[in-house]
């Protein structure tokens, strides 16, 4: 029996120590947290089949009237409560603790913060959309006055007179007639969304910020109608492509990654809630067990002399001076048996006198 206490409360250790670890997300420990949940509560439901067969055994021994029994009872009851009692307390502060600390993580503020901050953001970026739409409006008003076989000439001129970085011409079916950049050396743009052509074919903008393929920069794309006065063609499509300012596109997508994040911890603060206080009980139940399977052992191992003593002085009241086994304990016990051995040598020597 010592033994298996001793090995239950090494295992016990070894699994608050991982749990813990585990709880706080730790890398190495963090992708197994089912698992060292799961052996833990096997622990737990193994020190208290543990504790059951003990008290069973206890119980038995009292209704039996086994000497000592009782005190051992007593003494088992005394060390648990003093075990029971603090962890307890211990256990509905931690509890406490750990719920207003998650709480103080999503504060009304911060959360408000964050929305401004990203209203604020789609704000400005919708303010760059508007004014590039007015700017392939202007485009495109001047495109429809001319003659559609100057159009690709003027492209690059209607560009710089606006100050775009891309723009470009295309027909009702997505396939590009020119396109004029800053950067000749720059890529073919890309054929307009199929949103944008049902968009254009109905007289109205379409404008679009997307994220750049590198995912550090954002491009506003607009498509604005061409309308023509031609027996081959009525429409064309005109597109901007122009990126949004740097500092504009690293602050958005920032307030942006913080706010999705923000979100993400608070959808999952039940689930820390659950988590924090699932450990913290099978932490108490690790704990509890353990501490009453040595309570146990205690309460043995102190009402083991006073038994030896009982079974002596029934032993003398029979006749029987024979001594009672030698205790190697250094207190008032070991000294009482010492003392009792003694006696009991005295005895039997007046005895044989």
């Amino acid at each position: 029996m010592q033994y298996i206490v001793i090995a239950s409360l090494l295992l016990g250790a070894a699994l608050i120590v991982l749990l813990a670890l585990g709880a706080s997300n730790t890398e190495l420990f963090a992708a197994n947290l089912p698992w060292l949940l799961g052996i833990t509560t096997l622990a737990a439901a193994g020190l208290a089949v543990l504790f059951a067969f003990q008290a069973r055994s206890l119980w038995r021994r009292v209704k039996a009237g086994v000497f000592g029994s009782r005190l051992t009872a007593r003494l088992f009851l005394i060390f648990g409560m003093m075990s029971l009692i603090p962890g307890l307390i211990v256990y509905g502060v931690s509890v406490q603790f750990i719920v207003k600390s998650i709480e103080s993580w999503f504060d009304v503020r911060v959360e408000h913060a964050l929305e401004s901050g990203l209203a604020l953001g789609q704000s400005a970026l919708e303010h760059i959309e508007r004014d590039h739409i007015k700017k392939a409006e202007v485009i495109a008003q001047q495109l429809s006055e001319m003659p559609a076989i100057l159009h690709i000439s003027r492209l690059n001129s209607l560009r710089e007179s606006v100050g775009l970085k891309q723009i470009a011409l295309f027909d009702m079916e997505g396939r590009l007639l020119g396109f004029a950049a800053a950067d000749n050396a720059g890529e073919l743009p890309s054929a307009p969304d199929s949103d944008a052509i049902w968009q254009a074919r109905l007289q109205q903008p379409w404008s679009r910020v997307e994220q750049s393929s590198d995912g550090q920069t954002l491009t506003l794309n607009v498509v604005v109608p061409v309308n023509l006065v031609s027996l081959t063609e009525t429409l064309r499509l005109l597109q901007i492509t122009q990126p949004v300012p740097d500092k504009l596109s690293e602050d958005a997508q920032s307030v942006e990654r913080t706010h999705r994040d923000y979100q993400e911890l608070a959808i999952s603060k039940l689930g820390l809630k659950r988590l924090y206080g699932l450990a913290l009980t099978l932490t108490l139940a690790l704990t509890l067990f353990s501490s009453l399977a040595i309570a146990f052992m205690l309460s043995e191992r102190l009402a083991a002399p006073l038994r030896a003593l009982a079974r002596g002085t029934r032993a003398v009241a029979r006749g029987d001076f024979s001594q009672v086994e030698a205790s190697t304990r250094k207190d008032e016990l070991g000294m009482l048996m010492q003392s009792f051995n003694r006696m009991t040598q005295q005895l039997s020597d007046a005895r044989a006198s």
